[in-house]
């Protein structure tokens, strides 16, 4: 199952996580690994290892989910705000990992070669069908509308604790199921799944003035329309999930999961082998307590914690 071959291929069942690039994404995934885990060992035993699942990047499309089986299985995604999405790509890929220069005018030269990566990337990347209809896609109230039909549940990076928890209530797993620790943030190393390269500093991003004023201008926001209402549709379907759940209820599981996540950074971040350390060095995946790369890294400091506070029960 681990096997990214497998991870990119067609699935019609089991638990079906898009991943969206820089939306926090190998985050979510370890959340939706650790759902998965865990209740393949609940309900199949405890040599069961995972339930099907899918969680890697790629298009709806690709994996064939226009044809799934929504009475057995689940699919969901995350999303972020286009323009933090296009700041984070940009320090990440280009100048963390390409060593490009962090300027006005490099930033907007990337935008001008890599338009595919930001103009209706959401819709690229999620929508199930392969043809897109003009209509449709020029029309975000259609489009904002069908993809959210289309998915069973949609979070958000900005809200991502919330995110968990209505996930969480939706399924109707534990807490315990959705902790989580966050697999990488600016200031820190990357894999990048690059053997040859070893781990990879994350320069912390930042908006100049002049980006800040290049994010004001037509253009830009032209060019991240679609993906912006569709960010604020999932903005406000959280809300109506949430409420659709129950206030009272969700209000009491947040807090329930906001402490158990105290204790998840006090007791499992010093604790847990990363595929890159504090100082730059690659691990040895061995050594690496983590489901699946870097994503739901600390499973079993995630469990200590669970079973100390009596996390994985129902109330």
């Amino acid at each position: 199952w681990y096997l990214p071959q497998v991870h990119r291929s067609p699935a019609h069942q089991g638990l079906l996580f898009l991943k969206e690039m820089k939306t926090g994404g190998s985050t979510a995934a370890g959340i939706h690994l650790r759902i998965a885990r865990n209740q393949a060992k609940k309900t199949l035993g405890t040599e069961a290892t995972i339930c099907k699942t899918r969680n890697d990047h790629g298009r709806a499309y690709s994996f064939d989910y226009k044809n799934r089986d929504r009475s057995k299985s689940f699919l969901w995604t995350i999303l972020r705000d286009p323009t933090q999405r296009a700041i984070s790509q940009f320090f990440h890929f280009e100048v963390s990992r390409n060593k490009v220069e962090p300027t006005d005018s490099n930033f907007q030269q990337w935008i001008r070669n890599n338009r595919h990566l930001l103009h209706r990337h959401y819709l690229a990347t999620l929508s199930v069908d392969d043809v897109f209809n003009d209509t449709l896609s020029n029309n975000p109230v259609m489009m904002a509308n069908k993809i959210l039909q289309d998915y069973d549940f949609i979070g958000l990076t900005e809200r991502m604790e919330e995110s968990a928890v209505a996930l969480q209530l939706l399924l109707g797993v534990t807490t315990g199921d959705v902790l989580f620790m966050n697999a990488k943030g600016s200031g820190g190393f990357d894999d990048g799944f690059a053997k040859d390269k070893g781990c990879v500093y994350i320069v912390p991003s930042f908006v100049s003035p002049g980006m800040k004023a290049f994010f004001q201008t037509k253009k830009w926001k032209v060019l991240i329309a679609t993906d912006q209402f569709l960010h604020q549709a999932v903005n406000r379907s959280l809300d109506l999930t949430i409420e659709r759940l129950g206030r009272a209820q969700f209000d009491r599981a947040l807090q329930k999961f906001r402490h158990a996540m105290q204790h998840v950074a006090k007791t499992c971040l010093p604790n847990t082998t990363f595929p890159c350390t504090a100082g730059g060095e690659k691990t040895k995946p061995k050594d690496r307590d983590c489901l699946w790369y870097d994503s739901g890294c600390g499973t079993s400091c995630l469990d200590k914690v669970a079973e100390e506070l009596d996390l994985y029960s129902a109330s």
